[in-house]
């Protein structure tokens, strides 16, 4: 991976957020500011890597989303900078496209009414009250979810590295088998908070981390959902 690449239009919005990143997952706890600081400085290059060489090699105009930097951190952590660099610019081809290539509303609204449509298919109740009974169009609190692919919401690396081979072993469309299993998994807490938090229970239930997900049971029981539902 190349440590010399050009400016690019969004380089100083990755530098803001790279600096915000490597601090909630559980393995960067016992880093020193140091090791931290040379995480941030690798993760960086990573990002700054993929999207010039994709740019430059493809043709392609590739825009960085803020989210992309908590995605290229799991791969960073766990196939190291050169093989991080390797499967982030894959992905970026594939996994990430939409992200980077549209507009935000074009990348991301079409896979929130995926979302509903199939929590409506699967169980019309859990649809009624994670929509408000149809008053919120669309599931804004999976935001993070699609753009991070749970990145963001989940303090255990291992946890995500599962979700991770999930994903990209399989179809694009997976994001969005997972995103309703995770509003199945967490069915219960919706109904006990239903009647006091009203329309607001899916942001309440749902607010980073999500605890239910550090355990590797809960995140397999998760995947089966998803797999139960792609069928």
């Amino acid at each position: 991976m190349e440590k010399d690449v050009k400016e690019y239009p969004d380089r100083r919005q990755v530098e803001v957020d790279v600096h915000r990143t490597l601090h909630t997952l559980d393995i960067c706890q016992a880093w020193s500011d140091e090791e931290k600081k040379k995480k941030q400085n690798e993760l960086q290059e990573l990002i700054d890597a993929t999207l010039v060489k994709t740019l430059e090699v493809d043709g392609e105009k590739m825009n960085y989303y803020q989210g992309m930097n908590d995605v290229a951190a799991v791969m960073l952590l766990t196939l190291g900078p050169n093989s991080g660099f390797q499967t982030c610019e894959i992905a970026s081809r594939f996994l990430l496209t939409d992200f980077l290539q549209l507009p935000f509303d074009q990348g991301l609204v079409p896979l929130f009414h995926l979302v509903f449509f199939l929590l409506k298919s699967v169980d019309p109740d859990l649809y009624s009250l994670a929509s408000d009974d149809g008053l919120q169009p669309m599931p804004i609190f999976a935001t993070s979810w699609i753009l991070t692919t749970f990145a963001h919401d989940i303090e255990s690396l291992e946890a995500v590295q599962r979700l991770y081979d999930v994903l990209l072993a399989s179809h694009p469309l997976m994001i969005v088998y997972l995103c309703v299993a995770m509003i199945k998994l967490y069915e219960e807490e919706l109904e006990e908070n239903a009647e006091e938090m009203q329309s607001s229970v899916c942001f309440f239930v749902f607010k980073a981390p999500l605890k239910k997900l550090n355990s590797l049971d809960q995140v397999n029981r998760l995947v089966s959902l998803a797999l139960e539902f792609e069928e």
